[in-house]
């Protein structure tokens, strides 16, 4: 790292803060920043021979001209004013000098020089971080789930990137190696009974999410969902003797050894309708579409919170999925579960309220509980010949739908046990091989549900719902 002693200027003080850093060519280089008067500066001739840009300057005569190309960049010094060409660019601060050093505000990169330059150079969110040349920055959210037995802290990487994961005393480190990478803190500013901090380290030698334990006896985990780009660290409290030595983390692999195969692997949530089938109308602007998609969002972050494991949306965007690529989708990545999201739509008050459906196919008696016409009473979902594909999982299906029924009985129907889950001929289920149901959330035509459904904490507490079923179901499938 380049330091500088920084004489008094203008009556205040100047120090030395965090570094700005450059990822160029493969290889990453670090500007110290300098603070004067609460004012961030960056170094400007240092990074002007980064860029291999043509200069003169003269601190005696108070000057810098560039040249980039055809055009001409000139700066002042004491002047917050930049001329470029013919043209008059204002900096958030003045252009100043210290201990012999040119220094400009960091905006000179986006104001001025990427108003000229053939390929512009990509800034970080944080504002701390620059990119010469092709790519981008990976950018990634950090949230962490507490909990007095388990704490878990979600890594949500923007693109896929290989994160190397170590274990050292009471500290976990994710490296990220020279790949680019913008995070908007430093500090995450978050503890809980099992995590001191979360820090974000970016050095010349390293890039990397610091995890700071309570203690060095708790255990970790860390486990990679690659088709969600996420890395999940699990902390817990020492309950047995069986785990791995101390220090080491064991690898995200390690649910596919072979006495975890009949263990859950990867969920797959249907965001109902999508594109141009917008399902049914909420409100003005908001269709069923819509409400699903956000509902099925919130739901995988939960199971992926609390489960560990790949939870997979059939859609991420508002797009166009016909029920066969739905359903394709599950059984080609052989999904240990599928939960389809739907908004019901009743002209009958009495229909008002949540329930789950489970394929009906041809293997079931005509003397089950429900009706042969109940199947016309499911809104907006094509009924045609079923496949026999769900047969295997129906027993299962139908467990999953009882505990999915009675959860939602107790907290989306307002304590009313009398509604029970029902049968249709739903090509989506029925054409699927493994555990699956559909369930339909409240009655768009009622105009409080309509309000209540576009509700964030209402669609928190429909995915808590479905969180606590499958948290109960869970133990029940995967007994050996």
């Amino acid at each position: 790292m380049i330091l500088f002693h920084l004489a008094w200027l203008h009556g205040a003080s100047a120090t030395w803060a965090a570094d700005f850093v450059i990822y160029q060519k493969q290889a990453k280089k670090i500007l110290p920043k300098v603070g004067i008067e609460n004012q961030i500066y960056l170094p400007l001739i240092e990074f002007l021979q980064m860029l291999d840009l043509p200069y003169s300057e003269s601190i005696s005569a108070g000057y810098v001209n560039i040249s980039v190309g055809k055009s001409t960049i000139k700066l002042t010094k004491d002047k917050a004013t930049v001329q470029v060409n013919e043209a008059s660019v204002g900096l958030l601060a003045p252009v100043v000098v210290a201990a012999n050093r040119w220094l400009v505000s960091p905006d000179f990169i986006s104001k001025v020089l990427n108003r000229v330059l053939p390929e512009k150079i990509v800034i970080g969110g944080s504002g701390n971080r620059f990119l010469i040349g092709p790519g981008s920055f990976n950018r990634f959210e950090v949230k962490g789930v507490a909990g007095q037995q388990r704490s878990i802290i979600v890594i949500q990487m923007m693109a896929p990137a290989e994160v190397q994961a170590r274990r050292e005393e009471s500290k976990v480190t994710l490296a990220f190696g020279n790949t680019p990478i913008d995070s908007s803190k430093e500090d995450y500013q978050y503890k809980d009974e099992l995590v001191n901090s979360i820090i974000f380290e970016d050095s010349s030698t390293a890039t990397q999410l610091v995890v700071q334990l309570a203690d060095k006896t708790l255990q970790s985990k860390v486990t990679h969902l690659p088709s969600q780009k996420v890395y999940l660290l699990e902390v817990t409290r020492q309950t047995s003797a069986t785990s791995g030595p101390e220090g080491v983390i064991p690898p995200a692999v390690a649910a596919t050894t072979a006495q975890n195969r009949r263990k859950w692997q990867h969920i797959t949530i249907d965001a109902g309708h999508g594109g141009t089938d917008r399902g049914a109308l909420i409100k003005e602007g908001l269709f069923e579409k819509d409400v699903t998609l956000a509902i099925a969002k919130r739901l995988r972050w939960g199971l992926q919170s609390a489960m560990g494991i790949d939870i997979v949306l059939t859609r991420f965007t508002d797009q166009t999925l016909s029920l066969e690529e739905r359903a394709q989708a599950a059984n080609s990545a052989q999904s240990d579960l599928f939960l389809s999201i739907h908004v019901g739509n009743w002209s009958q008050p009495q229909e008002s309220g949540s329930y789950a459906y489970v394929s009906k196919l041809t293997s079931l008696e005509d003397s089950t509980s429900e009706k042969k016409d109940e199947s016309d009473k499911v809104a907006s979902i094509r009924f045609v010949p079923w496949e026999q594909a769900q047969l295997r999982s129906l027993d299962w299906s139908t467990r999953l739908a009882e505990i999915l029924q009675a959860e939602m009985n107790r907290t989306l129907n307002g304590g009313n046990s009398s509604p029970t889950f029902r049968y249709a001929p739903l090509k989506l289920l029925s054409s699927l091989a493994m555990p699956a149901v559909l369930l339909e959330i409240g009655n768009a035509s009622e105009p409080q549900f309509r309000n209540t459904i576009s509700d964030p904490q209402f669609q928190n507490s429909v995915a808590a719902t479905i969180l606590a079923a499958l948290e109960k179901f869970r133990p029940l499938y995967e007994k050996p």
